[in-house]
């Protein structure tokens, strides 16, 4: 199963999801729409983005019913500030894809982050987090093809203005909430991550993007012949053949952990 459906089963039968909740950053809306189906007393979900929150309210009504979506309360406002919810005591904290997405905007902050939200749990309360591992080297030319075409979008993600993306392993994470006193469950992993030709290609468009964001005409033109080059180059392999096989490389985890009673 994916992060997502690990993340429901998971919080299905868990009384803390029924109490107060924190979805420690909005992102696309999918988590807080899984949280508001649970129940949630109350249910705060905070992005550093605002225009992230339409989506989110809307993918809220559509999955829990506008019920259940009216506990619902965005925040705006950077987790790592100590200000923002300064005595807020949750039962339930999720953080889904979070650290990635602080390495992105917040560089180096991830553990700041992750102080802060075991800071807001309530007496034995639960902290979810969730991630993707590191890719290991690519061990085939399938891998090696994805592998290229990341590289390019990570690059150009930079010159484009944005920070590099990067990714925290599961291990890593456990060990740091241990740290905090936090009892850390193993961490649980999805069904293998898949990658097809489509999708290299969105991550290619992407990278133009981040190209055309640079203000550098030659870097956008020669960007655009690198992708292209490296997308019909992986298309050709039998991974990636007639265009709709996918290859699995990766895997997404979660990790619980529970304050101090």
């Amino acid at each position: 199963m994916s992060r997502l459906e690990a993340v429901k089963t998971l919080l299905a039968s868990e009384p803390r999801a029924r109490g107060r909740v924190l979805d420690a950053g909005t992102g696309g809306g999918y988590m807080t729409a899984i949280l508001a189906s649970l129940g949630p007393s109350e249910l705060v979900s905070v992005s550093v983005d605002e225009a992230a929150f339409a989506e989110a309210r809307e993918r809220s009504e559509v999955v829990a019913g506008a019920a259940a979506a009216g506990k619902l309360r965005f925040l705006l406002g950077d987790l790592a500030d100590p200000d923002l919810l300064p005595v807020a005591a949750f039962d339930l904290v999720v953080a889904d894809y979070l650290l990635a997405a602080v390495a992105s905007h917040r560089p180096f902050r991830e553990l700041e982050v992750l102080e802060r939200l075991a800071r807001l749990l309530a007496p034995g309360g639960l902290l979810v987090v969730t991630g993707m591992e590191p890719f290991e080297p690519a061990r085939t030319p399938e891998q090696e093809a994805i592998r290229a075409v990341l590289r390019w979008w990570g690059a150009l993600t930079f010159l484009g203005g944005e920070e590099m993306y990067r990714e925290s392993p599961s291990w890593w994470v456990a060990g740091r909430l241990r740290e905090r006193g936090l009892s850390v469950e193993e961490p649980v992993s999805s069904e293998p991550l898949v990658w097809s030709i489509a999708l290299l290609q969105r991550l290619a468009q992407e990278g133009l993007r981040q190209a055309a964001a640079s203000g550098d005409p030659a870097l956008e033109r020669f960007a655009a012949k690198r992708l292209a080059a490296l997308v019909r180059r992986a298309a050709r392999l039998p991974g990636f053949a007639s265009g709709d096989r996918k290859v699995a490389w990766s895997q997404d985890w979660v990790v619980r952990a529970w304050g101090p009673a």
